[in-house]
């Protein structure tokens, strides 16, 4: 396991940066490969080379971020959705061909609400209230409740497993056959209902469904740990089950305080998950994927996208990796 940096934009600058961090690996988001946004889609040789780009600084293309307007037709079941997943899989067979592992995504109709209408996502804030003044983003379920607007209108379990299950049925097959791995997130924050839809990926019991939905060693999990820590679910053991299975392909390292329906989204070392346990499961099922620092608290003096306090949370994690290497090789 080695953690990775996801980035957003392709700057000599970010991509140094990346690399004096101590990190390998980096996440490219899709619209950053020229041509995406226009045609929908990678084109194969300017994915080449972005690859060329990033492996120019040392650095391992280890896997892509889909945009999350990708699948909002398909979230939302408005026309186009066929298109959009017939993107989504030409996609996939580039990465494929340029030998880009894994695929991140999220079936996340919030989001999808968000990105169409450009309102705020019901429930959050950012709270200066962490350690030291640390701003970190906070949620409370009793204000996410006070947006009675429901601009996907009433979606029910069942309607969201449908369109959920379209994603699975066109896109998995496709992933198998170029050798791309598909690592679902899911949904955060992990509550019944959100924004009058009902979420289905919010449970250690849905995560499991939707990896049978189409059964392959190429469908599995982007694992948040915050997420699931917030949904009050038994960390430790999810990541035994799925972790054991060979079901995981990134992970999201974060912490948080307090479950749902009110958490906050803390510093790794003062939350409610013992991370050190987590690097010692991961050990025991042999987790050979990557970790990511996520949703980083915002410290004095730092800089869009929060390197100063990212940097902080690479050395936390590197040093719980070489701790647990130790370990193993004393015993």
């Amino acid at each position: 396991m080695r953690p990775i940096l996801r980035t957003r934009d392709l700057s000599e600058e970010s991509l140094r940066l990346i690399k004096q961090m101590g990190v390998d690996d980096v996440c490219v988001y899709a619209p950053l490969v020229p041509g995406y946004e226009h045609d929908g889609h990678f084109d194969l040789e300017a994915l080449r080379t972005v690859r060329r780009q990033v492996e120019g600084y040392g650095l391992r293309f280890a896997s892509v971020y889909l945009a999350k307007l990708d699948t909002a037709q398909l979230l939302l079941d408005r026309p186009g959705w066929q298109r959009d997943l017939d993107h989504v899989c030409r996609t996939i067979q580039a990465m494929g061909r340029v030998g880009i592992p894994v695929l991140e995504h999220s079936l996340l109709a919030s989001r999808a609400i968000r990105d169409t209408t450009q309102q705020p996502v019901p429930g959050y804030w950012m709270n200066p209230a962490g350690r030291g003044g640390a701003v970190g983003q906070s949620f409370d379920e009793e204000r996410a409740r006070l947006v009675a607007d429901e601009p996907a209108g009433s979606v029910s379990a069942d309607q969201m497993w449908e369109r959920i299950t379209r994603f699975q049925e066109r896109c998995v097959p496709v992933a198998a056959e170029a050798g791309v791995h598909l690592a679902c997130h899911p949904d955060d924050p992990p509550i019944q209902r959100h924004w009058g839809v009902a979420q289905a990926l919010n449970s250690v019991e849905g995560l499991s469904r939707l990896i049978e939905i189409v059964p392959s060693e190429y469908n599995g999990l982007l694992f948040c740990l915050g997420t699931m820590q917030e949904s009050g679910a038994d960390v430790i053991e999810a990541l035994r089950l799925f972790g054991g299975m060979g079901k995981i392909f990134d992970i999201d390292f974060r912490n948080v305080r307090g479950v749902i329906p009110r958490y906050d989204e803390v510093f790794l070392d003062e939350g409610d998950l013992d991370m050190w346990q987590v690097i010692l499961t991961l050990k025991e099922v042999n987790y050979q994927w990557t970790l990511e620092p996520d949703h980083v608290p915002g410290v004095i003096n730092d800089l869009p996208g929060s390197p100063i306090s990212k940097a902080w949370a690479v050395g936390y994690l590197k040093g719980l990796i070489a701790a647990a290497a130790d370990r193993s090789s004393d015993t």
